[in-house]
């Protein structure tokens, strides 16, 4: 997991080990993540879990509150959660919009990556025509997309 300026997304068809999550979720808030989205069939229990996860750090440490956006996408595709992370985020003003990277994972197992690089590359398509319609107006696109498998040392 990279440290600073980044948002995850994570996505479960139910297979998910919930402990091995809660570790990951504590990796993931000690090493500063901005915003966590969780989808699938289990999108609104990780996004339940990482909640637990940061308010225990909040108790422990005695902080009045972590700044982390966090939701749940049961109910939506990956395509159009994904393309939250890009467009949607709410991260704070001291973010660096040019360094931000978006880890995108299944919990499942399943490698997505090819899924995802095809909506990237749709994503960048409809950017440029953005471009052409309105040349003022200014999108903000993370540089740099990291894909991790479950099965990675990362989850614990």
């Amino acid at each position: 997991m990279p440290t600073n300026n980044r948002a995850c997304l994570d996505a479960s068809s139910g297979e998910t080990e919930m402990t091995k999550f809660c570790y990951w979720a504590k990796d993931a808030l000690s090493k500063g993540i901005l915003e966590f989205k969780g989808h699938g069939k289990d999108g609104e229990l990780l996004h339940d879990l990482f909640d637990q996860v940061m308010v225990q750090i909040e108790m422990d440490k005695g902080l009045v509150t972590i700044d982390v956006y966090t939701t749940w996408h049961t109910n939506e595709s990956l395509k159009d959660t994904f393309w939250q992370c890009f467009y949607a985020a709410t991260l704070s003003a001291e973010v660096e919009y040019g360094q931000l990277k978006i880890v995108c994972t299944d919990l499942s197992g399943i490698n997505r990556s090819n899924e995802l690089v095809n909506y990237l590359k749709k994503v960048e398509i409809e950017i440029e025509i953005e471009k052409k319609m309105f040349t003022s107006c200014r999108m903000r696109r993370p540089l740099k997309l990291q894909f991790q498998n479950s099965q990675s040392n990362d989850l614990g």
